[in-house]
């Protein structure tokens, strides 16, 4: 079974081995002998603790998991908490840790016995949190010889929904684990990471001259994006930043985002999967495209659409997948690989921002936009950079060009359309960029737009299942804050059955009355806003007040579409 697992690094300490590696730093310090090490050698130490720590769940337990620094802490023995940045003390445990490592590679080779207490040290020392899910795979084994007659008398079953009797069959059981890593750190971290004269201050023996950089950023606005670490060029007029927000990834405030978001049917392995695929595809038309004579089998618009009633978590998914995008796509590059540095730049455009009252100037608004998106990518193909592009509630500028011309509405608008269109066809020859859109109206959109979608995914209301479980993680946030107190344990708690039977009722009637997602995450905030006046607040009157909240916040809302 294939696992992705991503784990989010702390910067500090990352830093400081990178620069005690960087120098004769190991030198003499076991029997005398030249100790070298170098940061990939680390990495693949850091990866082997990683499995270790998953290997000792089973498969189900893997599925969504989470693993935050402070459960390395209380379930590992030999982990200790470490400040950020690090202290003196701290620093030299650092140091003793990468000597004796690289001492018994020397000794054993790379496969050496890292035992449990090794393993949690490191774990608790350079590691923030886990994330792990499973990959969305269907193993279909059928041998490379076999007959064509069963290979038919297969797919006719599977078409008419009959059982398949050979190899063709879908076999989770019995298969061994495999597990992609990858590394990161979010950006942010790299403006409040080590201070190069703190350091130098407290751990006198390493020479930190010119080897830490401060870096001034600020995700906010474009006007520290020369200062970043790989210079990423960002060519926005003033007039282009006014219609578009940037956000460089990995960013600290989508992590866990992807984590957070709850659907049924695959839904977020299933969209990651058409990103991913469809970059790929697109990179292999263009290695090929010299040998073949037709390779729009191959071709991709990189145009993903996601759909459905306001309130789903459209415009969070393409957010999120767009942070696991720069985390683990095959341009991302690992951090015992390269500097650590922006590898993905989100560009999120606000539609009524492009829009003007005079003639002619909102096509040509659309026009210097893709211009300038364009340019980006050139300037930033060969640095290995990746642009992502969302478009939020895209019909305002993908109207259907029918409708338009059938109100007797301004051509304006066409023309809108029109420039959308060609902008599109013109940037999917790039590999380094793909664009995700939203709707709240499909009817509305332009088919022109509608067929070069890749993909087009629904988002409708939450089950009545991922309701419960939503409103299951935001009260056990609650009680962890210290929000909501109970006299039973967080753990003993959840599998009260009196406890599951109330969270139950309540989310059949959220789901019964057609509550989105979006204000089901909201309710816990209501509910104690609208009943309590101080914290903590005793779990028996939340629960209550929860189900006066949400027959009101219902009535609201059928109220307000009324």
């Amino acid at each position: 079974m294939q696992f992705l697992v991503d784990v989010e690094l702390k910067y500090s300490t990352i830093e400081l081995v990178r620069i005690l590696l960087q120098g004769p730093l190991l030198e003499g310090t076991i029997d005398n002998k030249h100790l070298s090490g170098d940061l990939p050698t680390f990495m693949a130490i850091l990866d082997r603790a990683i499995i270790g720590r998953l290997n000792k769940l089973g498969d189900n337990d893997l599925h969504s998991l989470v693993i935050l620094s402070k459960n390395m802490l209380e379930e590992g023995q030999g982990s200790m908490e470490i400040s950020d940045p690090p202290t003196q003390p701290q620093m030299h445990i650092i140091k003793s840790l990468l000597r004796v490592i690289f001492h018994q590679i020397k000794k054993d080779g790379l496969e050496f016995t890292l035992e449990d207490g090794q393993s949690n040290l490191i774990l608790s020392l350079f590691v923030d949190k886990i994330s792990v899910e499973d990959c969305f795979t269907r193993t279909f084994n059928v041998p490379q010889f076999q007959d064509l007659h069963i290979l038919y008398h297969n797919i006719t079953n599977l078409l008419n929904e009959k059982t398949i009797e050979t190899h063709a069959q879908h076999q989770v059981e019995n298969m061994l684990r495999n597990y992609s890593i990858n590394t990161f750190c979010c950006l942010q971290d790299l403006s409040h990471g080590l201070e190069e004269q703190k350091l130098s201050e407290e751990f006198d023996k390493i020479d930190l001259e010119n080897s830490l950089r401060e870096h001034d950023f600020d995700e906010e606005t474009l006007a520290s994006c020369s200062n970043y670490p790989n210079k990423i060029v960002v060519p926005f007029s003033k007039q282009v930043q006014q219609q578009v927000h940037v956000t460089f990834l990995p960013s600290r405030k989508f992590e866990g985002l992807w984590e957070s978001l709850q659907f049924e049917d695959g839904t977020k392995k299933k969209i990651f999967s058409y990103a991913t695929m469809s970059l790929k595809m697109s990179s292999l038309s263009r290695k090929l495209q010299k040998n073949i004579k037709d390779n729009s089998i191959l071709s991709s618009n990189k145009l993903l659409l996601v759909y459905g009633p306001p309130g789903t978590g459209k415009t969070s998914i393409c957010r999120a997948l767009c942070q696991k995008l720069s985390i683990r796509n095959d341009l991302h590059t690992n951090i015992g690989e390269g500097e650590l540095e922006c590898k993905c730049i989100l560009i999120e455009l606000t539609c009524s921002n492009v829009f003007s009252r005079w003639f002619g100037e909102s096509s040509k608004n659309v026009s210097e936009l893709f211009n300038e998106i364009e340019q980006l990518l050139k300037l930033n193909a060969d640095k290995g950079v990746f642009v992502c592009i969302l478009i939020d509630e895209v019909e305002a500028i993908a109207s259907s060009r029918t409708d338009i011309l059938g109100k007797n509405e301004a051509t304006d608008g066409v023309r809108v359309v029109n420039t959308l269109l060609t902008h599109l066809d013109k940037l999917k020859q790039y590999n380094n960029f793909l664009v995700l859109s939203t709707s709240n109206l499909l009817n509305s959109i332009d088919p022109a737009f509608l067929d070069r979608a890749d993909g087009k995914f629904y988002l409708g209301n939450p089950s009545e299942t991922i309701v419960y479980n939503i409103l299951k993680v935001s009260l056990r946030e609650l009680i962890e804050t210290g929000i909501l107190k109970t006299n039973e344990n967080l753990e003993d708690l959840e599998k009260n059955i009196g406890y599951i039977d109330i969270l139950r009722v309540i989310a059949k009637t959220c789901f019964t009355l057609s509550i989105s997602g979006r204000t089901l995450r909201k309710l816990p905030l209501i509910c104690i806003s609208e009943h309590f006046q101080s914290f903590p607040v005793e779990l028996g009157s939340f629960l209550l007040g929860l189900a006066y909240s949400v027959k009101e916040t219902a009535s609201m809302e059928n109220n307000f579409q009324d």
